[in-house]
């Protein structure tokens, strides 16, 4: 430490200085050194105190000076005693003001120590989790906290302290190219990542649900004043991948327990952007029970989600006897077998919404008759005799309708109530239904469903060819014709769409960044551009630019902004048009799924190769309007060995 007096500091004597200009002392340190700390800390403001324990602290500062604007070198890091270390490496400005820039890098850090805060306000114990941070942090007078990089929380394991049952849980959550700006409010992700999330909804006998028992509400602080509004958020996730989730759902507001299990849930939302019109695509889908599919796939204005929704969610294939609470609770009959396909697409449009719901039931055998206060009486055996077509199904469409802002809508009251009157209608009117029974024909197990622009089997499929291999095993004299089937137009779509993502892949590859999960969203944006500029030479991308242009809502003053999310997506529309998808391509597409049912029939249910023969390509046009590729399988005798 050294400390120098003016004349030692080279500078005149006392009598030569004006005495409006009085030298002061400065101040120059070498270095301040801190080694080997150890610490207990302990925060008495939550219920529980929480404690952090912290080991082998080591702090370096060097050529510390009383400057203003003098930048210090700084070196940290420490070990915590629940586990995991921290390093910050960078520079600190103590005057006039203090600041900070540098790196921080925060690995297996456990959550664990965080319980005491939690238990504040959620019913919920941390089991397990761990956080893990690499990135850069900045604070000083033009920004209170600011930081860019990665976070990721692996292990996240939480139970509900009301059940004692599992609650929340995933392997990894990853927050790739994170932004944080706490002075603008503003947070930014390139992408988040959700690899084996787990999720439990419980529903009890009073209707109320665990998410809502775990909530603890805060004591009213006497005297406090009422909190202003904040600044709201402003923020954009470039996009959200979900891999191998689970979802586990019970129902004991019923007279008989009732719970699906959606397993092997796969999906992602595209761009969400707060404070864009333009709406995130979302898209999911996973497996119930052996054999049957979920599906969800849309669309949703982040910035305004009442306003703008449309979203289909799709089960296939589903068993009905484990609805049996939902048919005594509504009409006293429990249900003993039959399966179940719902397409349900629901649009909101200014808070009204619009439901389209198909309804198709095979199968269906009632059972025993359970007493219910709530059930209607209705006469359900007659009614569902009376919808069955000659080959035993039922087919329903059942629209729904309302407003969000009457408190007496609901989405299940509706469709159930639409129900009951069609029930009715059938059991006071049942001629005129005959009259439109016609023809009608049940499951045809000889066509295998395809999504367009894939060739794997989905569950539903899987168990038609388990069928199909059951009647080929009792008729060892039929042989099985697999055309190759393609859907020129669909299937050329979706194979567009990847046919960018994968040039828009190549770019970012091309790039040489190093650190692939950093400024990720600015980097796709140039790909997209530059893509754009090679397919359309004539037309720049600011003209393109211009016309997403727009005066923000909030700031009637303020300067045009773009609008990056519609700006982007019409760039990806214009370049997926243009990818050329040849024949060649629509060749291989078919004989991949005639490929796949081969595969399933031979190698799974062992039916003989000579037995599957190969037939042409064959072009087809979706089913009913529906997304799918219908792969119509054939019968023919087989030659003698």
């Amino acid at each position: 430490v050294e400390l120098l007096a003016p004349e030692e500091a080279g500078e005149p004597p006392p009598e030569a200085v004006p005495a409006e200009a009085e030298a002061s002392w400065s101040v120059h340190i070498a270095e301040i050194a801190l080694r080997d700390l150890s610490a207990d800390v302990v925060d008495r403001a939550p219920a529980s105190p929480a404690q952090l324990v912290i080991s082998d602290l080591d702090v370096s500062l060097r050529g510390l000076a009383s400057e203003p604007g003098a930048r210090v070198p700084l070196e940290a890091g420490l070990a915590l005693g629940s586990g995991g270390t921290v390093k910050l490496r960078g520079e600190l400005t103590a005057l006039p003001g203090f600041g900070l820039d540098a790196d921080i890098e925060m690995a297996d850090v456990a959550l664990a120590p965080l319980q005491p805060y939690l238990s504040e306000f959620a019913r919920v114990q941390l089991r397990g989790g761990t956080l893990g941070l690499d990135g850069h942090l900045a604070s000083g007078a033009g920004e209170v906290l600011a930081f860019a990089g990665d976070l990721r929380v692996n292990g996240l394991e939480t139970h509900d302290q009301v059940k004692k049952e599992r609650l929340l849980a995933w392997r990894e959550l990853a927050l790739d190219d994170l932004k944080l700006s706490v002075d603008a409010n503003r947070l930014r992700v390139g992408r988040v990542r959700l690899d084996r999330p787990f999720g439990r909804v419980f529903i009890a006998r009073d209707q109320s649900t665990n998410i809502g028992d775990l909530v603890v509400e805060p004591a009213p602080s006497a005297g406090a004043p009422a909190a202003e509004p904040g600044k709201p958020l402003d923020a954009r996730v470039g996009r959200l991948l979900v891999r191998s989730g689970e979802v586990d759902f019970t129902d004991l507001s019923l007279p008989l327990p009732f719970a699906a299990r959606v397993r092997e849930l796969e999906g992602e939302f595209t761009a969400i952007d707060t404070r864009s019109a333009a709406p995130s695509r979302l898209r999911f889908e996973g497996r119930v029970d052996e054999y049957g599919l979920a599906r969800a796939e849309g669309e949703v204005r982040a910035s305004a989600p009442a306003d703008l929704a449309d979203v289909s969610v799709t089960f296939r294939n589903i068993e009905m006897a484990p609805l049996s609470p939902y048919s005594v609770k509504f009409a006293g009959r429990r249900i003993a077998r039959g399966k179940i396909d719902l397409d349900l697409r629901y649009r909101l449009e200014d808070r009204r919404m619009i439901g389209a719901n198909k309804i198709v039931i095979d199968e269906l055998e009632l059972g025993e008759k359970v007493p219910h206060p709530d059930a209607v009486d209705l006469p359900l055996g007659l009614a569902v005799a009376l919808l069955k077509d000659a080959e035993g199904r039922i087919d329903l469409d059942m629209p729904v309708s309302g407003s969000l802002d009457d408190p007496e809508f609901a989405i299940g009251g509706v469709l159930w109530k639409a129900f009951v009157t069609l029930v009715t209608k059938v059991a006071t009117a049942p001629f005129r239904l005959l009259g439109g029974l016609v023809g009608g024909g049940s499951e045809d197990l000889g066509r295998i469903d395809f999504l367009p622009g894939r060739a794997d089997l989905l569950p539903p499929e899987r168990e038609k060819l388990a069928r199909v291999a059951e009647a080929l095993g009792k008729r060892p004299s039929l042989g099985l014709e697999i055309p190759a089937v393609v859907d020129r137009e669909s299937d050329a779509t979706v194979l567009r769409l990847a046919r960018l993502q994968a040039l828009v892949d190549e770019q970012l590859a091309a790039t040489g960044v190093v650190r692939p999960g950093r400024d990720l969203e600015r980097s796709t944006r140039r790909a997209v551009e530059a893509l754009f500029a090679a397919q359309f030479p004539g037309e720049s991308l600011g003209s393109v630019e211009e016309r997403f242009k727009a005066v923000p809502g909030d700031d009637p003053q303020g300067k045009p902004r773009v609008d990056e999310l519609a700006y982007l997506e019409e760039l990806r529309t214009r370049v997926a048009e243009r990818q050329v998808v040849s024949d060649e391509e629509l060749d291989a597409l078919g004989a991949a799924r005639a490929a796949a049912i081969r595969d399933e029939l031979a190698s799974v249910h062992g039916i003989e190769p000579r037995r599957l023969v190969g037939g042409q390509r064959r072009e087809v046009s979706p089913r009913d309007g529906a997304a799918w590729v219908g792969v119509e399988l054939g019968l023919s005798g087989l030659d003698p060995e």
